[in-house]
């Protein structure tokens, strides 16, 4: 029974066209918008000299040979990476937040001739992105001289030689530091996954509403069936995913193979991230069918609003938004659902497979249970006086 149930709700869902022009061509349409507004931006302005504040904490040869190789740091056109503003701390935290710097790369020298670099950005941007790197290069490259130092002093010249030139900037190019993609412009692609995905709740809305007797009069026929409803609802649901999720893909294919989008992820991993996304999508939209007693209109509208609310929260029209909620209230972007999937998408990127890659794939899973048994209860409660 639940397969035919399954088929038959398959071929439904293939009929509708609505919500299939909402997964695919929304995302197509808006993609291509993006991209023709964001192309190239990216490449153009991080071959620009980035200004930033350089405070030194401590005295030592090794003050001199840090101002020295951060000078140095050149794009292949010559033009210089940085352009530096030696400074003291409180200096440049007045340049930082008159937006006279990007950033404030801070290096504390130790008694032991170890190093310790942060570095402090008011917003996320091309040039904070490639102070990230540099940052973290830094440190690690400096760690490793002072090994180098104490153990193998005679191999120290040859490195240090090294550094100035290549080593450095072949971790600033294209994909960073652990293979990341630092082209801040990515993210309005993140968010747009996560609203394909979450348009993919019209269908499972529209499919549920279907069964319900007092607002369709197919509903009064399947409430009829001597079949149990959550049995029925769920192979429906199953159906309509499946539907849903070959739409996704097909979504996440053309941006990354036409539009060549760089996720900063593998194939595998983006592919299960969008399966995860979609099923949060329709489980979304089966629980939001079941609240009240409303007509499809009205639970149309509900879901929409959630949708592009969540939407703008996640960063969908601001790609800094998120960073706003996570510091004002960050309890609100662990159950929207359009930020649980955006973060997913990011963790992979700047992150790789790892702690907030799983615990993000945790929050999308767990979020579609609870909306599965929200919206199941909620359907069963629900009780008609006559059919």
């Amino acid at each position: 029974m639940a397969g035919r149930i399954f088929i038959t709700h398959l071929k439904l869902s293939l009929r509708e066209k609505h919500a299939l022009f909402w997964t695919l061509a929304f995302g197509m349409i808006l993609g291509t918008l993006f991209y023709v507004a964001f192309h190239g931006i990216y490449e153009k302005e991080s071959t620009d000299s980035i200004p930033t504040a350089l405070v030194v904490q401590g005295e030592g040869n090794s003050a001199s040979e840090i101002k020295e190789m951060l000078a140095g740091m050149t794009y292949d056109s010559g033009t210089k990476m940085l352009e530096i503003t030696e400074t003291d701390e409180e200096k440049a935290k007045s340049l930082l937040a008159e937006d006279e710097v990007d950033g404030i790369i801070l290096v504390k020298l130790n008694a032991d001739n170890t190093a310790e670099f942060s570095l402090h950005v008011n917003e996320n941007g091309i040039g904070q992105s490639v102070l990230t790197v540099v940052v973290g290069e830094f440190q690690a490259s400096f760690d490793y001289i002072t090994y180098l130092y104490k153990n193998y002093p005679e191999q120290l010249p040859a490195y240090m030689e090294k550094q100035t030139g290549d080593l450095i900037m072949d971790a600033v190019k294209a994909e960073g530091i652990g293979g990341r993609n630092t082209d801040p412009y990515v993210a309005y692609f993140y968010n747009l996954m996560a609203m394909v995905c979450l348009f993919c709740s019209l269908q499972s809305l529209a499919a549920m509403c279907k069964n319900q007797a007092n607002i369709n009069e197919v509903g009064k026929r399947t409430n009829l069936v001597p079949v149990n409803k959550v049995l029925y609802e769920l192979s429906a649901l199953a159906a309509v995913y499946l539907v849903q999720l070959a739409a996704t893909l097909v979504v996440l294919l053309y941006l990354k193979f036409v539009l060549k989008i760089d996720f900063g992820g593998d194939l595998p991993w983006l592919f299960m991230l969008t399966a995860l996304g979609t099923l949060l999508g329709v489980s979304l939209g089966y629980m939001v069918a079941h609240i009240g007693s409303k007509g499809f209109d009205s639970k149309e509208t509900i879901l929409t609003l959630i949708t592009l609310l969540g939407g703008f929260f996640a960063g969908l029209f601001y790609h800094g938004m998120k960073i706003v909620v996570e510091e004002n209230n960050p309890i609100l972007n662990r159950i929207n659902p359009s930020a649980v999937i955006t973060d997913s998408f990011y963790s992979l990127n700047i992150f790789g497979v790892g702690d907030r890659l799983y615990r993000s794939v945790i929050y999308m899973v767990a979020l579609s249970v609870v909306f599965i048994i929200a919206g199941s209860v909620l359907g069963r409660r629900q009780q008609y006086a006559s059919l």
